[in-house]
């Protein structure tokens, strides 16, 4: 449980850094179809992106900065 409310945190702080159109997919769209939560057991948030879109990482906060991101282009 702890770890859905960390991905819940890091999400709110994501999103008004994303310029452009966005969605989530694989198993946190499972989730939210399923229950209208995260998985308890899903350890991550897949988003996708457009290519159009931008993330304007001086909007992330600070906590955030140290983190190594991960993309995939898929």
């Amino acid at each position: 449980m702890e770890n859905k409310n960390k991905l819940k945190e890091m999400l709110q702080d994501l999103i008004p850094c994303i310029e452009g159109k966005w969605f989530v997919a694989d198993g946190c769209l499972l989730g939210l179809m399923r229950t209208g939560d995260l998985l308890d057991f899903d350890n991550d948030i897949d988003i996708y992106i457009l290519p159009q879109t931008k993330i304007n990482w001086d909007k992330l906060p600070n906590k955030y900065k140290h983190h190594k991101d991960y993309m995939c282009y898929k």
